[in-house]
């Protein structure tokens, strides 16, 4: 991430300058009320943007004792630079001004650092660290859900701040080193991996492409896809169908099942009685054929579950 506001950074570090005028005995004490460390020159790029700088705010900077003395290039501008070769150093100091000290101060008339009066006051160089967020959150701070043949993964992209092309790749934790191996491109979170197999283990990993071609990778996901007939306890085959639980359907069945007995018999005894055999076989079809008829009725009449799949 860019340093904010106008801020000039060379690579993890952003330099910045003081609002207030102080001397260089209290230079690195205005940095840390700022949260940053005195800047330590090291390059002659560094002093092209503390001369930038300087020239910007009108008024010479301090830096740290330990800076090396460079002078700036002839050709300097007041917009924002970057480097990539330079290192910044906290002198950690607090100390108290002392006479065989010397004072460095980028001098804009100089165009250089200079040594000069530790008694006059100027504004401060100070260097801040870039706080740069992960890419990708902890497993702990992932919203994983899982069904019989997805699973989800969730967190919050505007945490962190980045922007890129994403992947996820997925693969039967059991196939974890084999070349069967599948992904899918998204943009932004929450995403979905489909067509998994119920009770099965995966492992998933992310990647990410930002710019420049830099690529990041996740750690390793494990997740458990759900059996549909461990989840839905209370529930038989039959069960799934219409009535919410298996007491209620044996119930029926147990109804129309000792219905259907009762009836064989009653018509066993008419016909035996009566003699009647094709009024009486009949009889007993249109019977039967009604009792079947009331029995998917009254199954289908209050359905309370319905299973995912079988709409």
């Amino acid at each position: 991430p860019q340093c904010d506001g106008t801020a000039y950074q060379i690579q993890g570090w952003c330099l910045k300058n003081s609002t207030g005028q102080v001397v260089e005995a209290l230079a690195s004490t205005e940095c840390k009320i700022m949260k940053a460390s005195l800047v330590s020159t090291s390059t002659a790029i560094e002093v092209d943007m503390l001369m930038s700088m300087a020239d910007k705010v009108q008024d010479d900077l301090w830096v740290a004792s330990s800076s090396k003395v460079f002078r700036g290039s002839d050709s300097r501008d007041t917009s924002p630079l970057t480097s990539e070769d330079a290192d910044l150093l906290d002198t950690g100091s607090g100390e108290k001004l002392s006479e065989d000290r010397e004072c460095l101060l980028v001098s804009r008339t100089a165009g250089e650092i200079v040594i000069d009066s530790c008694s006059k006051i100027h504004r401060v160089a100070c260097a801040q660290k870039v706080s740069v967020s992960p890419i990708f959150p902890s497993i702990s701070n992932l919203k994983v859900n899982a069904a019989d043949d997805r699973i989800s993964l969730d967190w919050d992209a505007e945490q962190s701040g980045w922007k890129g092309i994403f992947k996820i790749f997925h693969q039967k934790t059991s196939q974890r080193y084999s070349r069967s191996i599948r992904f899918q491109t998204f943009t932004d979170p929450p995403v979905t991996v489909m067509g998994l197999q119920s009770g099965t283990s995966y492992t998933l990993e992310m990647e990410a492409e930002l710019a420049s071609g830099f690529v990041e990778t996740s750690d390793p996901i494990v997740v458990n896809t759900t059996n549909g007939t461990e989840i839905k306890l209370g529930y038989t085959w039959q069960g799934q169908i219409g009535w919410a639980s298996s007491s209620g359907y044996q119930l029926l069945h147990l109804i129309c099942g000792f219905t259907l007995v009762v009836s064989c018999i009653a018509t066993m005894l008419m016909f035996f009685s009566a003699g009647m055999f094709y009024q009486d076989c009949m009889a007993q079809l249109g019977f039967q054929a009604t009792l079947m008829a009331a029995y998917f009725v009254l199954l289908l009449a209050h359905p309370s579950y319905v299973k995912e799949k079988n709409e």
